[in-house]
């Protein structure tokens, strides 16, 4: 098995307009619904996600051939990806923020108590 990398251009200069996600539910991604394989070839391992789980979320990346053998277009999911892992980012810093207000108020409710 020849494995190569690929090289989409996507230079903002020419993208065009940002289309938004590519799929509706992008976490299904990273919320188990995907399987990583690790297949044993003669050259070592590769590791992978099960194509059919993908093309469940993002039907775009993945592609079949004439055998009906399936394979994923790993470039179309990292942006995916690093969208999804932005929205955690902005949940985490809020929930961190909430957390740090609800201390807050139990120190004060502590303190006022004590009093």
């Amino acid at each position: 098995m020849d494995v190569q990398a690929q090289t989409v251009p996507v230079d903002g200069q020419v993208a065009g307009n940002d289309v938004g996600m590519t799929t509706d539910k992008p976490e299904d991604l990273l919320a188990g619904k995907s399987k990583t394989e690790i297949k044993k070839f003669p050259e070592g391992r590769h590791y992978g996600v099960l194509a059919q789980a993908i093309e469940k979320v993002l039907p775009e990346v993945v592609s079949t051939d004439a055998n009906g053998d399936k394979g994923v277009s790993y470039s179309g999911i990292i942006p995916v990806l690093i969208e999804v892992i932005k929205e955690q980012q902005k949940n985490i810093e809020k929930q961190q923020q909430e957390l740090a207000e609800i201390r807050s108020l139990v120190g004060r409710l502590s303190a006022a108590n004590s009093q």
